[in-house]
């Protein structure tokens, strides 16, 4: 797994985090810190949590839990990405198109074509299960 850059001054690899046997609800929270860090360098302000206890994902069943992180954890991966190449997260389909390859899934030909800056995108699976939303989607949403 590839290593991730935050100011070029520390490295930070989910496959070290897994090798400690951090539990799945830190390994959550670590990725929910994350990505609130990423959001701030692009001016969006994003809670990683209410409560540190995270009483809501820690109610869910292990398999549901292991969904979840691996989702956030594969969102949080493209970010960095995305942000290592000096690239904006907002206004960006670059991290959409680079998160459809990842679910290895396809978009009909003219999607790309379709979207504008700024264009707030998410994308669910068939059980209503959230995949994707762009970094914009939390300039006009919250889960807190």
């Amino acid at each position: 797994m590839a290593n991730f850059d935050f100011n070029d001054s520390t490295r930070v690899s989910l496959d070290d985090v897994e090798s400690q046997q951090i539990s799945i609800d830190d390994r959550f929270r670590r990725c929910l810190l994350g990505l609130s860090y990423l959001a701030e360098s692009e001016g969006i302000e994003i809670l990683p949590f209410e409560d540190y206890d995270l009483p809501l994902f820690t109610k869910l069943p292990e398999s549901d839990q292991t969904v979840l992180l691996r989702t956030v954890e594969r969102y949080y991966e493209v970010m960095v990405e995305v942000k290592n190449e000096d690239r904006f997260l907002t206004k960006n389909p670059n991290t959409l198109w680079r998160i459809l390859g990842r679910m290895r899934m396809r978009s009909c030909t003219d999607l790309f074509e379709s979207l504008q800056s700024g264009d707030v995108i998410e994308i669910y699976d068939l059980n209503g299960r959230q995949l994707f939303r762009s970094i914009d989607f939390f300039s006009v949403c919250s889960y807190t």
